[in-house]
């Protein structure tokens, strides 16, 4: 069981190491959970020796305005933006137009 060489390990110090081998796949799980709160995911991130990592993207490019292209007394609304949905050429051609602001 213990070699020659080695110093035995105390209880403590294995309790340690086995908590923190079995504590560490749980962590590495919860630490990509985008719904947890960052505080936490923080601590995780500490406790882990690691970087937190980039939250993606709001949802605020999503969000329903008013239609560029459309009469403005129709008050349409989209969540698709013109320049985005329009190749080079057809974007130029309605910016030279006035369509596009």
């Amino acid at each position: 069981m213990n070699r020659a060489n080695q110093k035995p390990v105390s209880r403590q110090e294995f309790m340690l190491s086995l908590k923190d081998g079995l504590i560490k796949p749980w962590l590495e799980i919860r630490k990509n959970i985008t719904t947890s709160r960052r505080p936490i995911r923080q601590d995780i991130c500490d406790i882990l020796e690691t970087e937190l990592p980039i939250d993606p993207p709001s949802h605020a490019a999503n969000r329903r305005t008013v239609c560029s292209f459309c009469p403005s007394r129709l008050r349409k609304m989209t969540t698709h933006h013109l320049a985005m949905l329009l190749t080079g050429v057809q974007f130029v051609v309605f910016a030279q137009a006035g369509f596009v602001k």
